[in-house]
């Protein structure tokens, strides 16, 4: 990550063990359906998440904003969904919220 990455992330540069980072993805967690997905990561609670993904790992499949309604995912450290498709590759991104 890039310094101004860690700003965003309000994580420590200094800290090579101290990151932005999905830390698990499972899918058909019970009571859900088996199509159900729980992405977790790191997180600090001054920040604001945004999960996305994308088809393939090539500049043709854009990163897309996925989940519907938790655009601004303050402090969150997880988030469930219903996925239907084989497969996507996902990140989470970090922003400072912006002060009134």
């Amino acid at each position: 990550m890039t310094d101004r990455q860690e700003y965003a992330a309000d994580t420590d540069p200094r800290d090579r063990n101290d990151y932005l980072r999905i830390t698990n993805i499972e899918r058909g967690v019970p009571p859900h359906s088996p199509t159900y997905l729980i992405v977790e990561w790191t997180s600090e609670p001054i920040r604001i998440y945004r999960l996305e993904r994308r088809a393939a790992l090539d500049s043709a499949s854009p990163w897309e904003h996925h989940v519907t309604g938790f655009e601004n995912l303050l402090g969150w450290t997880a988030v469930g969904f219903d996925e239907s498709a084989q497969q996507h590759f996902y990140r989470v991104q970090a922003r400072r919220p912006l002060m009134p």
